[in-house]
């Protein structure tokens, strides 16, 4: 069987909204999809590297996972030509 093309890796501030998303939520059920990413957008721009840092570090973790997954996809690719 073939294998898939990896998924590439998240950005740190697609880690903070998947963070963030939900508890916005929570707080107010109603809020519209565009509020909740603007707040997000306006969060991701005030934090500091510090407060960036685990997202950071996610997304540095992920890019791992997507390089290691491409060069298996790539190995496959290539024996089987």
């Amino acid at each position: 069987m073939e294998p898939k093309y990896p998924a590439r890796w998240l950005s740190p501030y697609l880690y903070y909204a998947a963070h963030r998303r939900p508890l916005l939520y929570a707080e107010d059920p109603t809020m519209p999809f565009g509020t909740a990413t603007q707040t997000i957008v306006n969060e991701w721009s005030d934090m500091t590297d510090e407060e960036k840092e685990p997202f950071v570090k996610s997304s540095d973790l992920d890019m791992v996972r997507y390089q290691k997954e491409l060069q298996q996809f790539q190995d496959f690719k290539t024996q089987n030509l």
